[in-house]
């Protein structure tokens, strides 16, 4: 297996498992060389038992081999020592003590040649008990016999020439077979040195081995753990700071919880990144006027963003809702400023017709002026434009109250204006409750609202002019209601006046017979009909001025439905 199929193996093992294989890695390295110890404990332990019960045991044997014949030549020694005298008490200790290192002797033989560990050591070893058993045994016996008999110089003699040097040179023997066990002793320990050093040497290599498996072993579980965190941890420090585009940097896949964690978090910052890319992109088409979106069109959000796309489609309703509401109200206003311009115009034409009535009404009263200083001679003539007079200051009296019904219109047309203006004012103050709203989600949303931010200022902003110019036009259409008023006061003054005229001219024409008789209250009366005439043309006057501010008025209200219309108009609307 090389190396990538097992990084890749390793890779997709479970977190669970990479730390069970990297701890127990340090385990397994632990307990080889724990076993290792142990047999190299075991091996030095068994080359000292074999030096122990080898040639350590095999020296004691020897000397139980050696010591014995001592033992015996002195036995022998102190008999020859003591004299006949003694040897009744002398000789049965001798035999004692040569019976009992005989026994040792066979003992030790039988014990050391079961020890020895070379075969040349075991031939010495036979030829020495040869020796025991048939030379110096013979020699020995006859030794003793001698001392038994008393021949204490033939057994000295025999003694220092046949039994004394076998004896010396059994002693010879054994002393080489020591000298080969001691040999074979220091080959053991040096076999045993050897070995202990070899182990060493071995547990060294074994150790550097197997700690550089478990080293290795575990620095590719840690890299396989650590690595995949790493680049989370990377992406998420990018996620904090907004950049939701690092999904391609997750580049760790296996099949172990960290691969499931890595796939998870590409998925996450992918869909993120496309619905505040979304967002992004419907924002910045919002803060262009354009509302046409359609909320069917919006990516479906998953779990708690999906509340995102429903204030999303609420917010694109809502304003497309106010908006369109606001477009026809302007274009109500716009039409109702027309028509109070026509109104006006009306009025200012029958003021024209009534000053033109005025001037021939003068003209009337002066010609009834001129004829009173004759008017008995043309009081038939007299009576005539009397008649005449009545009829015109009849006609007069219809058209002023026309002229009230006209100005009683435009009253009404102003209180449905004012209507109009206080629909506009809560459409205003609605929109900058929504504007405020607005404000407060985008700051919700951090850096990802901004730009509706932007939008929602705007919106506030256009709410603010509204307001402020339903409150202007409203002071306006205050004023011309008021003008309305101070022209109705003084339509129902002229009427009056009208009333007082005919009837000072119908009593004028019940008199005109007796011009004679009332000259004096006939110049009164033209005096006072004179009188009535000037305020007449003084009410025209005021009634004509009237009617230019209703005018201008309604040209101004015009130009703000006009304005507020193109603000409107900057927004892309649903065609419904």
């Amino acid at each position: 297996m090389n190396k990538k199929s097992t990084e890749e193996l390793i890779r997709n093992w479970s977190i669970k498992k990479k730390l069970l294989v990297s701890h127990g890695s340090i385990i397994a390295t632990t307990f080889v060389l724990i076993v290792f110890l142990l047999i190299g404990m075991k091996s030095i332990e068994n080359s000292l038992r074999k030096l122990y019960e080898g040639p350590t045991m095999n020296i004691h044997y020897s000397a139980e081999l050696y010591y014995p014949q001592l033992d015996i030549q002195r036995a022998v020694n102190r008999v020859m020592a003591e004299g006949i005298e003694n040897l009744d008490t002398m000789y049965p200790q001798l035999e004692n003590t040569v019976n009992k290192n005989m026994e040792i002797i066979e003992e030790s033989y039988a014990l050391l040649y079961e020890t020895l560990l070379t075969q040349e050591n075991k031939d010495r070893l036979t030829l020495i008990n040869s020796k025991l058993q048939n030379e110096i045994a013979s020699y020995r016996t006859e030794v003793m016999r001698l001392l038994k008999q008393g021949d204490f110089t033939g057994a000295r003699e025999y003694n220092n020439t046949y039994y004394k040097p076998a004896v010396d040179e059994v002693k010879g023997m054994i002393e080489e077979l020591e000298a080969s066990v001691m040999e074979t002793a220091a080959n053991y320990e040096k076999n045993s040195e050897t070995t202990a050093l070899i182990l060493i040497i071995a547990g060294l290599i074994l150790l550097i081995l197997v700690t550089w498996a478990a080293i290795t072993i575990a620095l590719r579980v840690t890299d396989g753990i650590t690595a995949p965190i790493k680049q989370i941890e990377d992406v998420a420090k990018m996620m904090r700071v907004g950049n939701l585009s690092a999904s391609q940097q997750i580049t760790y896949q296996s099949k172990d919880e960290l691969g499931t964690l890595a796939q998870t978090m590409r998925e996450t910052l992918e869909i993120l990144d496309s619905y505040v890319k979304e967002i992004s992109g419907e924002l910045s088409e919002m803060a262009k006027g354009d509302l046409t979106k359609n909320y069917n069109e919006i990516t479906d959000f998953l779990g708690d963003f999906a509340s995102i796309k429903q204030s999303f489609g609420l917010i694109l309703k809502e304003f497309n809702e106010t908006l369109s509401r606001i477009k026809a109200t302007s274009a109500q206003v716009d039409s109702d400023s027309d028509e109070i311009a026509h109104t006006a115009n009306e009025l200012s034409d029958g003021n024209g017709e009534q000053a033109s009535a005025m001037e021939q009404l003068t003209a009337t009263i002066n010609s009834v002026s001129q004829m009173a200083a004759d008017s008995a001679k043309q009081a038939e003539t007299a009576y005539d434009n009397t008649l005449k007079s009545v009829q015109v200051a009849e006609d007069e009296r219809k058209q002023m109250k026309e002229l009230q019904a006209e100005m009683q219109r435009i009253k009404e047309i102003s209180g449905e204006i004012e209507a109009i203006i206080t629909t506009i004012e809560e459409i205003a103050s609605q929109t900058g409750l929504l504007a405020l709203n607005a404000s407060i989600e985008a700051a919700r949303a951090g850096e990802a609202g901004k730009g509706f931010t932007v939008v929602a200022d705007q919106i506030g902003k256009l709410a603010t002019d509204s307001a402020q110019a339903v409150v202007n036009t409203k002071a306006l259409i205050d004023k011309t209601v008021e003008e309305i008023d101070k022209g109705n006061k003084i339509t129902e003054r002229t009427a009056v006046a009208f009333e007082d005229i005919i009837t000072e001219m119908q009593g004028f024409a019940a008199v005109v017979k007796e011009v004679n008789e009332n000259a004096g209250n006939q110049a009164m009366a033209l005096t006072q009909v004179e009188a009535g005439i000037e305020q007449i043309a003084s009410v025209t006057q005021q009634n004509a001025a009237a009617s230019q501010q209703c005018s201008a008025i309604s040209m101004e209200l015009a130009a703000r439905a006009s304005e507020l219309d193109d603000l409107i108009n900057q927004f892309k609307l649903y065609k419904s």
